[in-house]
C-alpha cells in the first residue's frame, strides 16, 4: 500500500479522532470554560504517560519487529517469530500494568491532588488502574495490524475507539461534567482493547496461553530497548506539558492554563494528520529498508511531503484562526488568536525534528535519540517558564518557536553527519 493510500485512510481516521476530541473540548469550553479545558488537558497528559509506561513505550519496536518478521520468506518461520513478539509484548504489559495497578490503587488520592489540586478525582485513577491492561492490549493490536500492513482493519479499530469516546464523552460531560469526560478518555480504548483481544483470538493470532507470563530473553531485550528510549520521550512531551501547565496555574490560575491548552490543541491540529499518516507508513517501510540509499530516498520523500503539507495547513489555519477558535471553543478564547501564529510557524520545523527523531528511534540509535529528547524537552520547559513570566501567553509562543528552531537545526545537522559517515 503506497503512501498516498495510507495517508488517505489515516486522514479519515485522524479526522474522526480530531472531530471527536474537539467536540469534547467544545462542550467543556461552552459549559465550563477554560478551567475545564485545562484540567482535561492535564489528565490527557497523565493518561499518556501511564499508557506509555504500560505498553506504548515499546509499540514502535513491536511494529518494527513484526514488519521485519513479515518479510521473512519462510512463512512458518515468520509466523512463529511474530507470535513470539506478540506474546512477549503481552508479558511485558502484564508486568507493567500490574505495577501501575498497585501504584494507582494505593496512591490514587495523592495522585489526584498532585494533578488537580483536589482529591475529588480519585475515582478516575482507581478506574484507570483496572483498565490499564486492556488499553495496553489495544495498543498491541494496533501495532500488530500496522506491522502486517493490515491498514483497513487497524483504521477501523481506531475509528471505533474515537467514535465511542465522542458518544460517551458527549453524554457523560452533559450529565456529569468534567469528570464524565475524563471517564470517557479511559472507557473508549478499554472497550477497543476488548475488541482487540476478540479479534486476535478469532483470527488465531493468539490463544489464551499468550496471557501467561513467558519471558524470552531476546524478545524482552528487543522490546526493552524501545521501552527505555520511549520512556525518555515522556520528558520531552506530555510530562513537560504537564509541568508547564502546573507552572501557569501557580502564577495565573487554571483559566490561563486553559487558554494555553487551546493554543496547544490548535497547533497540534496542524501536525497530527501528517504524523499519524507517517507513523502508519514510515515505520514499517523504514524498518524494511536495509540500504542507506533506500533510507535516504524514503527520508527525502517523507520530509518534503510532511513539511509541504504542514506549511499549507498552518497557513490556512492562520488565515481562519478566528473562525476556528469560535468553532472549536468559544468567544472566551479569542484572546489566543495572536499567540497562535508562533505555534503555527513552528509547525514545519517540528515536523523535521519529529521525522529525524523517529528515524533514530527505528534504527535503534538510543544515545542520540535520548540526548535530543532530554535536551530539548528541558529547554522547552526552561524557555516557557522564563518567557511566560516576562511576556505572558505570548512568551509561551516565543518559547515553542525558539525551541523548535534549535531542535530542527541540531537534528538536521546530526542526520547529515550520520548519512555522510554511513554508506551501503
Amino acid at each position: 500500500m503506497n503512501i498516498f493510500r495510507v495517508s488517505f485512510l489515516s486522514a479519515i481516521e485522524t479526522s474522526i479522532k480530531l472531530v471527536a476530541g474537539f467536540i469534547i473540548i467544545k462542550l467543556l469550553a461552552i459549559l465550563y470554560g477554560p478551567e475545564a479545558v485545562a484540567k482535561f488537558g492535564q489528565f490527557q497528559n497523565v493518561f499518556t504517560v501511564l499508557t506509555v509506561l504500560a505498553s506504548g513505550s515499546f509499540i514502535t519496536g513491536l511494529v518494527k519487529y513484526i514488519s521485519e518478521s513479515y518479510s521473512i520468506v519462510d512463512t512458518k518461520k515468520a509466523r512463529k517469530k511474530i507470535a513470539s513478539y506478540i506474546q512477549g509484548s503481552i508479558t511485558f504489559s502484564i508486568i507493567t500494568s500490574t505495577i501501575l495497578f498497585l501504584a494507582l490503587g494505593i496512591f490514587s488520592s495523592k495522585i489526584s491532588f498532585y494533578v488537580f489540586s483536589s482529591q475529588n478525582f480519585r475515582s478516575i485513577f482507581i478506574f484507570l488502574a483496572f483498565a490499564i491492561f486492556f488499553i495496553s492490549i489495544y495498543q498491541i493490536t494496533i501495532a500488530y495490524l500496522n506491522g502486517l500492513r493490515r491498514i483497513k482493519e487497524m483504521v477501523s479499530l481506531k475509528i471505533f475507539s474515537s467514535l465511542l469516546m465522542m458518544v460517551l464523552g458527549s453524554i457523560s460531560i452533559y450529565f456529569y461534567g468534567l469528570i464524565g469526560g475524563l471517564f470517557a478518555i479511559i472507557i473508549a480504548p478499554t472497550f477497543a482493547g476488548l475488541i482487540g483481544i476478540w479479534f486476535m483470538l478469532k483470527k488465531s493470532l493468539i490463544s489464551i496461553s499468550f496471557f501467561k507470563l513467558k519471558i524470552e530473553r531476546q524478545i524482552q531485550s528487543d522490546l526493552g530497548i524501545y521501552w527505555g528510549m520511549n520512556i525518555i520521550t515522556l520528558i520531552s512531551s506530555p510530562l513537560v506539558l504537564f509541568y508547564i501547565r502546573r507552572y501557569i496555574v501557580s502564577l495565573e490560575g487554571w483559566e490561563a492554563a486553559g487558554l494555553w491548552e487551546s493554543i496547544w490543541k490548535l497547533s497540534d491540529l496542524s501536525c497530527l494528520l501528517i504524523t499519524t499518516a507517517l507513523s502508519v507508513y514510515f515505520i514499517p517501510m523504514l524498518s524494511r529498508a536495509r540500504k542507506i540509499s533506500e533510507q535516504v530516498l524514503l527520508l527525502k520523500k517523507v520530509i518534503v511531503l510532511a513539511v509541504g503539507v504542514t506549511i499549507i495547513i498552518s497557513l490556512l489555519m492562520f488565515l481562519l484562526r478566528d473562525f476556528l477558535i469560535l468553532s472549536l471553543f468559544s468567544d472566551k478564547f479569542l484572546i489566543i488568536a495572536d499567540v497562535l501564529k508562533y505555534q503555527l510557524i513552528a509547525g514545519p520545523l517540528r515536523m523535521i525534528t519529529w521525522i529525524i527523531s523517529l528515524y533514530m528511534l527505528i534504527k535503534a540509535k538510543p544515545i542520540i535519540f535520548i540526548s535530543i529528547e532530554l535536551f530539548f524537552g528541558s529547554t522547552l520547559y526552561i524557555f516557557s517558564v522564563v518567557l511566560f513570566k516576562q511576556f505572558g501567553l505570548d512568551g509561551l509562543g516565543y518559547a515553542f518557536l525558539l525551541n523548535n528552531i534549535l531542535s530542527s537545526i541540531v537534528a538536521s545537522g546530526y542526520l547529515i553527519y550520520f548519512l555522510r559517515t554511513h554508506h551501503d
